[in-house]
């Protein structure tokens, strides 16, 4: 299987030193002795102390681990690199630590970026990474996860009386954690649009200014949603399907984005020819 990104400048390489371990089995174990600072307490509304589980590729999930698929794991490992550079390099823009996974249309693979670029970001030292299903018509990742049913971001935004702590979880990957979509809201995009939406985020910046946070966005041409999530990002991915995607939805999708703000473009499910899939900056002009 195929997907994802050849990136263009590796700022600097943290790779994970030698070890006779397999790395996935340090990412759910090991890991968990690496010292984080938690911006968030355990949610109150849970039923279970467990942590949320992310289901792996192998058993029909989304996630790729070391063991499943090395090579898309380094893919995803190597797209990272110009997100970080993005988000604390010396160019950094206010508010680039919130990084948009988005698409033109539905089905191209988007939350399955959205959830293995979190995963991996999460094995960044003392980082911690907050996944966001932002997508209140299709909450793909809600879903994926077991979460449906569960309080998430649109009963944040519409009710005073919630807080993070009750709406953001655990999971059982160190340093991630996961807010749900929530409830299906027939305002949502007048709540994303609130003073709420954005002393919400603003909050959760100042909480943890080395930390990220990535939006599993809908897709910008289907919904009247995305275009006021791209107001609260400071950094975007759009992720086309290999031989699917219109060249024509592509460049709708990225005039609807803030030119002033990093854009890259993924490739997904590209045909396998020694190097699959791409990751490109994409350069606005002027």
């Amino acid at each position: 299987m195929s997907i994802i990104e050849r990136a263009i400048k590796a700022a600097r390489s943290k790779a994970p030193a030698a070890d006779t371990e397999p790395t996935s089995a340090k990412q759910r174990k090991g890991a968990a002795q690496v010292h984080r600072v938690t911006p968030l307490a355990r949610p109150v509304h849970s039923s279970t102390a467990e942590p949320v589980a992310f289901p792996q590729f192998s058993t029909g999930g989304s996630l790729v681990t070391e063991t499943a698929d090395r090579r898309v794991y380094e893919q995803f490992r190597r797209l990272k690199r110009p997100l970080l550079q993005c988000a604390f390099g010396p160019l950094a823009a206010p508010g680039s630590q919130i990084i948009m996974v988005t698409s033109p249309l539905q089905g191209v693979g988007k939350t399955f970026v959205a959830s293995n670029l979190a995963f991996v970001l999460a094995l960044e030292k003392d980082r911690n990474v907050l996944l966001i299903d932002t997508d209140n018509a299709n909450p793909t990742l809600t879903r994926q996860l077991g979460m449906t049913g569960r309080p998430g971001l649109y009963d944040l935004l519409g009710n005073p009386e919630l807080t993070l702590e009750q709406t953001v979880c655990p999971t059982d990957i160190p340093g991630l954690w996961v807010l749900p979509a929530g409830t299906t809201a027939t305002d949502s995009l007048e709540l994303l649009n609130s003073q709420r939406c954005q002393e919400t985020f603003q909050n959760l910046m100042d909480r943890d200014p080395g930390g990220l946070i990535i939006f599993d966005a809908p897709p910008l041409l289907v919904t009247n949603e995305a275009p006021a999530v791209t107001v609260l990002a400071g950094q975007f991915l759009l992720v086309i399907e290999a031989g699917r995607t219109p060249r024509s939805s592509v460049t709708h999708s990225l005039e609807l984005l803030d030119q002033k703000k990093p854009v890259g473009l993924v490739l997904n499910k590209a045909p396998d020819r020694g190097n699959p899939g791409s990751y490109y900056p994409y350069p606005y002009p002027g």
